[in-house]
């Protein structure tokens, strides 16, 4: 019975230290990119020496009445580098801290999410990352819409 015992006790350490083993294959490691030009966006991808598997841009602002604004960086070359390199590029959408602005997307979702699916199609983009910030409780219903309001498309 002991034996029996130290038998079970050894196939689950094992089993616990595989599965544990398993779980760190996998490491998702993004940074986002905020200032400068899409030069230094590469050389700042470059600095992290291949320990990122995900790059998050400013590509995307708001305008006042909510809906979607590219800004200047939107880069090609930059998208197609960073694919080459195995480095997913999912920009992220900010009102930063702008209550009147991120309540007034929050209210036009639809035409936003719209707008979105077809940044992301146009730009061969790997998704968005929404930061919509400073809304209230009051809000708290409008928040959950993006994949209802945009499809499946955004979502693949």
């Amino acid at each position: 019975m002991k034996r029996i015992l130290h038998i079970c006790l050894l196939m689950v350490v094992l089993f616990s230290l595989m599965k544990n083993s398993q779980a760190y294959e996998y490491r998702h490691s993004m940074s986002y990119i905020y200032f400068g030009n899409t030069s230094q966006y590469t050389y700042y991808v470059d600095r992290s020496k291949n320990s990122i598997n995900e790059i998050s841009p400013s590509y995307f602002d708001l305008n006042e009445d909510g809906s979607l604004r590219l800004t200047a960086t939107v880069s090609e070359e930059f998208i197609r580098d960073m694919h080459s390199r195995g480095i997913a590029v999912v920009p992220f959408l900010s009102n930063h801290w702008n209550r009147k602005v991120g309540v007034a997307a929050l209210e036009n979702r639809h035409l936003l999410s719209d707008q979105i699916v077809s940044a992301i199609e146009k730009y061969n983009l790997d998704g968005v990352n929404i930061d919509i910030e400073n809304v209230t409780e009051s809000e708290r219903g409008l928040c959950g819409f993006y994949k209802a309001a945009s499809g499946e498309a955004a979502w693949r």
